[in-house]
């Protein structure tokens, strides 16, 4: 790419951070992460003390950094509804009443990660959760949703240990092989309540992804986009920053 003559590369979520070492200094590497959308979309699903976790060791950081965030947009959320209340309320010449008050703000989701226990380069023999989930509303947040074993094994594992209910957060849905199939089967028993994606890879049409799940139901799906994100990206590039902060 930079003999191609590229000055800058925006990326979306790599797997490893260290793929930006593999670029001159001369080329800047932007890595973006949708965490902060995704953020936006699960602060106003109202979940019951949330917590975020990560499927395996190495995604103990992106799950840190989405309950970060998780709890700066749901404090912005609440904010935003004080300020309605106080409108509904009359302008300020009446304090709220109890059904008009903005609730208090969101308190930091708990963080828990799944320890992988292998048998083979590709098989996973037991997964141990390393914190509670129990009686509380899980977001497994990971960044690539290829064949779903790893997903399916863990929101199995964390509906075991108790959780209320299980939601999945994969930047990049390829969705590969049995992945359908492995999620329609998830859902169906109870173990996911939906999943969501971001559409940085093209997905399966909707007639492909239905006769990939066989006779189960298709999961339900979110696709977020990450256009906007992008579009300010190249904005605050062309407007001559040299490092990018967009963070909520």
């Amino acid at each position: 790419l930079t003999t191609a003559g590229v000055d800058r590369v925006v990326a979306m979520d790599l797997h490893s951070g260290q793929i930006q070492g593999f670029f001159p200094p001369s080329v800047p590497v932007d890595n973006l992460s949708a965490v902060f959308v995704a953020a936006a979309f699960f602060a106003e699903l109202g979940l019951h003390e949330a917590v975020v976790v990560s499927p395996d060791a190495g995604g103990v950081a992106r799950a840190k950094e989405f309950g970060t965030t998780l709890q700066t947009v749901g404090r912005r959320l609440v904010a935003g509804l004080a300020a309605d209340s106080d409108a509904v309320a009359g302008g300020g010449l009446r304090p709220p009443t109890p059904a008009e008050r903005a609730p208090e703000p969101a308190s930091a989701p708990k963080l828990a990660v799944l320890v992988k226990q292998r048998s083979g380069a590709s098989r996973i023999e037991r997964m141990d959760l390393v914190g509670s989930v129990e009686g509380q509303d899980v977001i497994l947040v990971d960044d690539i949703l290829d064949t779903a074993g790893t997903l399916c094994g863990a929101a199995a594992e964390c509906k075991r240990r108790g959780a209320r209910k299980v939601y999945a957060f994969c930047t990049h849905g390829l969705l590969s092989a049995s992945a359908p199939a492995k999620l329609a089967e998830a859902c169906d028993v109870g173990d996911l309540e939906y999943i969501v994606v971001s559409n940085t890879v093209p997905l399966r049409p909707a007639a492909d992804w239905e006769a990939a799940c066989g006779q189960l139901p298709a999961p339900q799906m979110k696709v977020l986009t990450i256009a906007p994100l992008l579009a300010e990206a190249i904005k605050r590039i062309a407007a001559g920053n040299r490092e990018l902060d967009l963070r909520f």
